[in-house]
């Protein structure tokens, strides 16, 4: 019996130990570092051609956006040799076709789209 005790107070204190380990390790999720001063929501039309999705005026330094499509069709986003099959990234509403209908990015990266056909993205961008 005292050598099942022990065990379970062993068993115990390594268990408390993880917990306390993974505690104190995580890392808060990772947020803007300065707060945005401007905000401003677009559509832009991805088509057929890889295209740089900027806004028609207006946006300067972006510190983050993010990208919605309110579609099943997909589109495409990544860099310059954004394609519709390895190299892009696809958002959409259709779960077998995409892992999620937005994307965000918190940096002023340059995205380019592409799709199938053309398709409307929401763009809310912060400076």
């Amino acid at each position: 019996m005292n050598s099942y005790v022990n065990r379970l107070w062993f068993g115990l204190i390594v268990l408390a130990a993880f917990v306390f380990a993974c505690l104190w390790f995580a890392s808060p999720a990772k947020a803007l570092s300065d707060s945005l001063g401007t905000v401003r929501v677009y559509t832009f039309s991805c088509t057929t051609t890889a295209a740089k999705i900027i806004p028609s005026s207006g946006v300067r330094s972006v510190k983050a956006q993010r990208f919605w499509n309110n579609s099943t069709s997909p589109v495409y986003i990544g860099g310059t040799d954004v394609d519709t099959s390895t190299k892009g990234w696809p958002i959409c509403t259709d779960t077998a076709a995409c892992e999620q209908a937005s994307f965000p990015i918190d940096a002023g990266t340059t995205v380019w789209c592409k799709a199938g056909s053309t398709v409307s993205l929401l763009v809310f961008t912060g400076t």
